[in-house]
């Protein structure tokens, strides 16, 4: 799982089980340009605007922050493993992926299924690492 609005989604349903941020969030310099994030009070309240945190039914202590914090808090919220990847190590879309700890049709996916006929079988992404 990469980029920031697909992270987002599964943070947002608890399915991380590692949050996976480019070296450069740990130095200050995040790769997303300053993007920003609504946060609610519980951790898994995140989302990439105020409005679709409204639609689930979050409307008090709405809060935006820095994407790098707002992501931290919600892996750290469902006891999600944090690395941070050196530059080169793995391709991130945005500076950012996740592994998962589950995945269901309401998962985002960059997975293909396979041309071989046999549906049971997925090929991901070359830029998608799994673990």
């Amino acid at each position: 799982m990469t980029s920031v609005d697909d992270v987002v989604a599964v943070l947002a349903r608890g399915q991380v089980k590692e949050l996976v941020l480019a070296e450069e969030y740990g130095t200050g310099n995040e790769p997303m340009n300053g993007r920003m994030l609504w946060i609610g009070p519980d951790p898994m309240h995140i989302a990439a605007s105020r409005s679709e945190l409204e639609d689930i039914g979050v409307t008090e202590r709405l809060e935006e922050l820095p994407s790098s914090v707002a992501l931290v808090r919600a892996a750290v919220g469902q006891d999600a493993g944090l690395t941070f990847a050196p530059a080169g190590s793995v391709e991130l879309m945005d500076g950012v992926a996740a592994t998962l700890r589950w995945r269901d049709d309401g998962t985002p996916t960059e997975a293909l299924v396979s041309m071989s006929g046999d549906d049971r079988r997925r090929h991901l992404s070359p830029r998608v690492k799994s673990v």
